[in-house]
């Protein structure tokens, strides 16, 4: 289920007839929820070589349009900088502050999450995340809305 697009300056917002405009350039990242009636994750992320002790940052700015904000409180979006042994057996995860329903509307904010790779792991991955009804069962959350993300910057310390 494809539930993220690139959203251009000028593209019309889910609910309203008002328009995007991205805060910078022409494009940004659209994330809603997978709608299958219970949590889900939409991770979409990039991944790199980690080194031992190196300390990775991931900043960006995330928003939400009035006409289609996050509903429901077990909905979040964040930012993240993960780290992976080589074979993916373990997980050492870094989220920013959560983007929530009773985030500001219309007015983009900045996230950043930081994260200092551990011993043994290889793989860092710097990502943004869209989670649909954490945590709940099927069928008891039917949270909505969407989320955009832009001005992404990874780097090390």
């Amino acid at each position: 289920l494809e539930n993220y697009l690139i959203i251009n300056t000028g593209d019309t917002i889910y609910g309203s007839t008002d328009t995007f405009t991205a805060p910078e350039g022409s494009k940004s990242l659209k994330v809603w929820g997978q709608f299958t009636g219970w949590a889900n994750e939409t991770p979409i992320y990039q991944s790199f070589a980690a080194t031992t002790g190196q300390t990775y940052t991931l900043t960006g700015r995330i928003y939400q349009h009035p006409d289609d904000p996050i509903i429901g409180d077990q909905t979040y979006a964040a930012l993240a900088v993960k780290f992976y042994t080589a074979d993916y057996g373990d997980s050492d995860i870094h989220e920013s502050d959560h983007f929530v329903s009773s985030s500001p509307t219309d007015a983009w904010v900045e996230l950043t999450a930081t994260g200092t790779v551990p011993d043994g792991f290889t793989i860092a991955q710097a990502a943004v995340e869209f989670m649909h009804c954490y945590g709940e069962a099927e069928g008891d959350c039917s949270d909505g809305g969407a989320v955009y993300f832009d001005e992404l910057s990874f780097s090390t310390e």
